[in-house]
């Protein structure tokens, strides 16, 4: 069933300057390979980021001002030099940020209204900024997923309360609900990708023992369907003691292969595909892209910094570079650009900075 969002809004918003943003830091992190630069200042000021690029290069981040309770666009002129715009300025928009760029350089943007509990969605043309309200009064948990396809946009949003996870596919102001994924006690968000399997989903959910009283672990399930609309298998993956420190990510390589990467709660790296990768350092984010080539690249916590892993089809995942000195924290985002240069953008707690940081090393 084809159905309108409740509203749309358009609102352009004059580029403005944030206090801060030019300040000269000497205690920035380097590392090998690495150059960065500040994109704002502030407490929890990018706590929440995610970072996309255009076919020009131009770097694009939305992030979230956690005490403002606002959420802005961050545009890269030149090095060190980031135009600034506040969006959605009613309410208490911005948590959670999801940012990319589809052909012909349209943004899209998929975020929190943490006062409604809301789903919301953003894109912008080149000229204004467009905004719905996707999931009314029905969201609630951590990041929403975006993937952009040839067949519109897939948006995917978990309801803990519900335990279901939402499932939207369309264009800006023609979204069809593909349904609910039903999830038996999440503890956590999920991860989603599309392949030969079909749309595949990996979600941990709460274990109990015989009468269901406590908890005794964690499953990782992998749901899938063929196509939108259709019933979802389910498999269980493995059985971690425990809550689990973070979600778990997902995706094929070039030869088709399912890579599902997740922590347990010793800090053990996983990849399903793969066997063990690393050890960690508490809760973190990890973030896995694909490159052009079918590659696929990882970023994680560990120690105060974060580790870039790269792996090529039917290999290994080799260790590139770790940032020792970063002191992340939050929702730090990593991206591939399709010239193969590698992105990240991070809040580090320590300077209260949101960094953006390019690879320009050699695998």
């Amino acid at each position: 069933m084809k159905s309108k969002s409740l509203f749309a809004i358009v609102l352009t918003l004059a580029p403005i300057a944030l206090p801060g943003c030019g300040k000269d830091v000497p205690t920035r992190p380097s590392a090998e390979g690495w150059s960065f630069e500040l994109v704002a200042s502030g407490e929890r000021i990018g706590f929440h980021s995610s970072l996309t690029t255009t076919s020009d290069g131009t770097v694009h981040i939305a992030y979230y001002d956690d005490a403002g309770r606002k959420i802005f666009h961050a545009r890269r002129l030149a090095a060190g030099n980031w135009e600034h715009t506040r969006l959605d300025s009613i309410g208490w928009y911005g948590r959670h940020p999801v940012i990319k760029s589809s052909p012909g350089d349209t943004l899209h943007l998929a975020y929190k209204d943490i006062y409604h509990n809301d789903l919301r969605y953003a894109c912008f043309d080149g000229h204004v900024w467009t905004y719905e309200r996707i999931d009314p009064y029905l969201s609630y948990g951590g990041s929403p997923v975006m993937l952009l396809r040839t067949d519109g946009i897939h948006l995917l949003d978990m309801n803990i309360e519900r335990n279901v996870v939402g499932y939207w596919r369309g264009r800006p102001s023609n979204w069809t609900r593909e349904g609910s994924i039903y999830v038996s006690r999440p503890v956590s968000s999920f991860g989603f990708a599309i392949g030969p399997l079909g749309l595949t989903l990996a979600i941990f959910t709460e274990s109990y023992n015989y009468w269901g009283q406590s908890s005794v672990g964690s499953d990782l399930l992998l749901k899938t369907t063929p196509s939108p609309g259709q019933s979802w298998s389910q498999t269980v993956l493995t059985v971690i003691e425990g809550r689990p420190p973070s979600s778990p990510v997902l995706e094929y390589d070039g030869d088709g292969i399912l890579h599902i990467l997740y922590q347990k709660n010793s800090n053990a790296l996983h990849d399903i595909g793969t066997g063990f990768v690393d050890i960690t350092s508490g809760q973190g984010m990890i973030r896995l892209q694909k490159g052009s080539t079918g590659d696929l690249w990882l970023l994680y916590r560990k120690n105060d910094g974060l580790v870039l892993r790269h792996l090529v089809p039917g290999g290994f995942w080799s260790h590139i570079t770790a940032i020792d000195d970063l002191d992340a924290e939050g929702q730090y985002d990593l991206h591939i650009a399709a010239d193969g240069s590698i992105h990240i953008c991070v809040y580090s707690r320590s300077l209260q900075e949101l960094l953006y940081g390019r690879w320009e090393g050699v695998p």
